[in-house]
């Protein structure tokens, strides 16, 4: 378990970097959950399931270390509130991945074949673009060390485009996945339908929630 003392022990660039890790961690045992659901495993679901409110609430425990222990006279080259700004979008990506996993134990479900495809397409997208933007907050630590200023900021710039664009190509994925439900909704049932609607709504959030992770390092940028 971390302790505050864990935290004040390492630059907190660091533990920010860590968090999105172990975030990064959650999305991606998404792919194996769904196909697990989509195979009709369910102890394997159950599994993934355990896993990821495990890794969810060591998020939590970092997150937490980090908001009510970083002193507020510590001195940073950048504010305090900014990069707490970093942490909470990177806590929405996880509690999200966490919903996820809420809906899917509070109620069996069926994957629809006609959405089966194009559903682990968009979590493969989203995926991805969770991972870029680990790659992004893993620049922090480095940019820190030269005061945000060097050939570091360049990939930076780079990777923040780069999960704004492929967040984009997530919303499309989603939309085609949404038509695909909706064409299909008197065999798959309006109450099915609702909830798989909530589902991929929350799958989304994920690759929005990198975005905004991925803005607010850009106002770590511009500081």
């Amino acid at each position: 378990m971390l302790t505050p003392t864990d935290i004040l022990r390492e630059p907190p660039f660091a533990a920010v970097a860590r968090h999105m890790e172990i975030t990064t961690s959650t999305v991606e045992k998404l792919r194996p959950l769904f196909t697990a659901l989509r195979d009709g495993d369910s102890e394997q679901l159950a599994q993934y399931c355990k896993e990821i409110t495990a890794l969810e609430e060591a998020a939590d425990q970092i997150k937490n270390a980090v908001r009510d222990h970083l002193p507020g006279n510590i001195k940073l080259p950048v504010s305090r509130r900014d990069l707490l700004t970093v942490v909470s979008a990177q806590d929405t990506i996880s509690d999200n991945a966490l919903k996820i996993v809420w809906l899917l134990e509070a109620r069996e479900f069926t994957v629809p074949e006609v959405i089966a495809e194009p559903l682990l397409t968009l979590i493969d997208l989203i995926t991805d673009t969770v991972r870029q933007a680990q790659r992004l907050c893993n620049e922090i630590p480095v940019l820190a060390e030269t005061r945000f200023k060097g050939p570091h900021m360049d990939e930076a710039v780079s990777l923040i485009a780069t999960v704004e664009t492929q967040e984009a190509a997530c919303d499309e994925q989603a939309h085609k996945v949404l038509r695909e439900l909706f064409r299909h909704e008197e065999e798959i049932g309006p109450v099915s339908t609702i909830l798989w609607h909530r589902l991929i709504e929350l799958l989304g959030s994920l690759a929005d929630a990198s975005k905004k992770q991925a803005n607010r390092v850009r106002m770590l940028l511009a500081r």
